[in-house]
């Protein structure tokens, strides 16, 4: 299709994700976008954590901060904060 725009996705997995979930994750999204894009208009790119390269850093030329470990209340999470601070792996 002249003139149609590349997509690309971007999977990124954690360390601890088991494979067989890693493949099933990849299978599901080749089904959801096999009926959406050609292949011409679409790269799937996977990515572990800890391994990321040029291809997906480029998606955040400032950098980015990944957040291991469980979803708490954000105001419960500020007092935490402003009482003993917070350390970034960057």
């Amino acid at each position: 299709m002249k003139g149609a725009k590349h997509r690309y996705i971007v999977q990124w997995f954690g360390p601890r994700l088991p494979s067989d979930q890693v493949s099933a994750h990849r299978s599901y999204i080749s089904e959801l976008t096999d009926g959406i894009f050609s292949p011409s208009e679409i790269t799937r790119i996977s990515v572990m954590q800890g391994h990321e390269d040029d291809t997906l850093l480029k998606f955040f030329p400032s950098g980015f901060i990944c957040h291991d470990g469980a979803i708490v209340d954000l105001t419960a999470q500020q007092a935490k904060l402003a009482e003993s601070g917070a350390l970034y792996r960057i």
